[in-house]
């Protein structure tokens, strides 16, 4: 049996490989592309073209885009415009896929793109985004331009993916991928002998943001809420853990064999806690996972000691570079709080000598000695947690 969770060096983003099955033909699945391109090209589609050439031929059955911050989507709409011209011969059976515009909802899906993708206004952000802002002396919010940025890329995966005939939202009749209560069913999507339950986001979390956005766009025209870009910023995207993307982050539990890996994107705790709760996996309080990917880069602000108290893990993977300050020292304080030094092991996809968080991770070390912490070699690309047999290609 293998089930194994693959984190490749993603700089300040996320890019996940699970394999899973039958030791003889493990099947393979992505959660998030890192971002852009360049990271794509030098680490995802290498790594994607090593797997094909090894297997004869790959097939992903399943891509998540956790969300559309770039650090998150970006390597995977790569991944879908390569597939989808043909520079890269895989095959993708499923995208899990949430459009920005789908979330705020069918009546305000035009006004949002009015605001920040049709409009006059949204060319001069989205040119300011490529930095040619510059030689026009235009004074711009990069906040709303990574905004821009963001919805834009949201845009294109959703009709890059329709293109390339790939299947969008399976198991969810093409809505929105989001948790149902158990009067529903809940959410259980399953691949073979993979079990995948969605916890977040659920509908009440979603209505919510809705109304939030109309509350604070209500009655305000599009000139208006332009010149306000901070708040759309605030509202829609950006490094910020009250926006739309980051709190409608597809979050899900995967379980194989036993064994169980939780992806939570850039959720909040709290919202992880709800979701399993909601999903009757908190029983006696608490859950136990095999392997916790942590919520949000390792940020203080998604991670308390509550959250570490209440969701236990044998192995945490956190993937940052340092960029926004991620991880926080704060985030082991909380850990160490909750759980003591010891009955865990945490992989960092970035902290090796030379690196830039060198020296953050070299003071979590002094600080908690007895604290098994492993990096990732730098020579490396990126390194595994296998759950059962290793994965040896």
């Amino acid at each position: 049996m293998i089930f194994s969770l693959e984190a490749l060096q993603a700089e300040q983003g996320d890019c996940f490989l699970i394999h899973f099955g039958d030791t003889g033909a493990p099947q393979v699945m992505l959660v998030d592309g890192g971002p852009g391109r360049d990271v794509y090209d030098a680490r995802l589609k290498a790594r994607l073209n090593a797997l094909r050439s090894h297997f004869g031929a790959l097939e992903l059955s399943l891509v998540v885009c956790s969300h559309i911050d770039d650090d998150h989507i970006g390597g995977v709409l790569a991944l879908v415009q390569d597939v989808e011209l043909g520079a890269l011969d895989i095959k993708i059976n499923c995208l899990w896929h949430n459009r920005p515009l789908d979330l705020v909802g069918e009546a305000d899906d035009q006004r949002l793109a009015a605001i920040l993708r049709e409009d006059e206004h949204a060319e001069r952000y989205a040119t300011a985004w490529t930095k040619q802002f510059v030689d026009e002396n235009w004074e711009v919010d990069p906040n709303f331009a990574y905004v821009v940025a963001s919805v834009q890329e949201g845009d294109e995966l959703y009709a890059d993916a329709k293109e390339a005939s790939i299947p969008i939202n399976c198991g969810f009749d093409g809505g929105l991928v989001m948790a149902r209560t158990p009067e529903e069913g809940y959410a259980h999507i399953t691949i073979d002998d993979l079990d995948l339950l969605v916890i977040g986001p659920d509908a009440a979390q979603i209505e919510a943001l809705r109304k939030k956005w109309q509350k604070e766009t209500k009655g305000q025209s599009v000139d208006e809420l332009c010149d306000n870009s901070a708040k759309i910023a605030a509202l829609v995207a950006a490094n910020d853990d009250a926006s739309v993307t980051n709190l409608s982050s597809i979050v899900f539990l995967a379980e194989f064999g036993g064994r169980s890996i939780l992806m939570t994107g850039d959720a909040r705790g709290d919202y992880v806690i709800d979701g399993l709760t909601r999903a009757g996996r908190l029983g006696a309080g608490s859950a136990h996972v095999d392997v916790l990917k942590l919520q949000h880069h390792g940020s203080a602000r998604n991670n308390d000691e509550h959250f570490f108290a209440t969701v236990t893990a044998d192995e945490y993977v956190i993937s940052a570079n340092g960029l926004y300050g991620n991880p926080d020292p704060a985030t082991f304080d909380a850990l160490v709080t909750a759980r003591g030094q010891n009955g865990y092991r945490i992989w960092l996809t970035n902290g090796a000598p030379g690196t830039p968080i060198a020296s953050t991770v070299a003071a979590i070390k002094g600080k908690y000695p007895s604290m098994t912490l492993n990096v990732r070699p730098s020579q490396a690309d990126g390194f595994r947690v296998d759950l059962g047999d290793p994965v040896g290609y």
